[in-house]
């Protein structure tokens, strides 16, 4: 919790640094930004019920694929996503936002089917903690819960690459 409080006093500094993968997003991301349909790319720029008002800014700001620039909505949406994180965001809410990006995972069945092992029973905290303004203590609580639940890892995919 004091790493994540610490990441969120510095969060201008952190953010302005990570501004440059807009500009230059890296390979990986490029590729998948290729990757996404029209429609996909859209969804990424348009908010979620649910999704934080920090992703729907920064994901919308500037052109983005209106102006054909994959690339750069791509890094703005995974910048949404560092926004999220640093604005005490539900572990479960955003791996739901990122499943909405994945296109098998993003298929109506699937989906639902998903986003209910991620948010856990009944009885877990990232099912009864709200999606935004948690606390450092509790955003840390959520993402181990959700880390350590083995309904979770025993569905991670084989070629999982957690760095992308």
């Amino acid at each position: 919790a004091l790493v994540l409080r610490t990441l969120r006093a510095q969060r201008d500094e952190l953010l302005r640094v990570m501004d440059v993968f807009v500009s230059e997003p890296n390979v990986d991301w490029a590729k998948q930004a290729r990757k996404l349909g029209e429609a996909q790319l859209a969804s990424v720029l348009e908010p979620s019920e649910g999704e934080s008002q920090a992703s729907t800014v920064v994901a919308s700001e500037g052109g983005g694929a209106a102006d054909g620039d994959r690339d750069a909505a791509w890094a703005r949406n995974r910048l949404a996503s560092v926004v999220s994180k640093l604005s005490g965001g539900n572990a479960a809410h955003i791996t739901e936002a990122e499943l909405r990006l994945n296109p098998v995972a993003a298929k109506p069945a699937t989906f639902d089917r998903l986003v209910e092992i991620v948010r856990g029973p009944a009885d877990s905290l990232r099912r009864q903690l709200p999606a935004t303004a948690l606390t450092p203590e509790q955003q840390v609580d959520v993402l181990l819960e959700l880390a350590t639940d083995p309904n979770v890892l025993g569905r991670t995919y084989h070629g999982w690459k957690p760095w992308l």
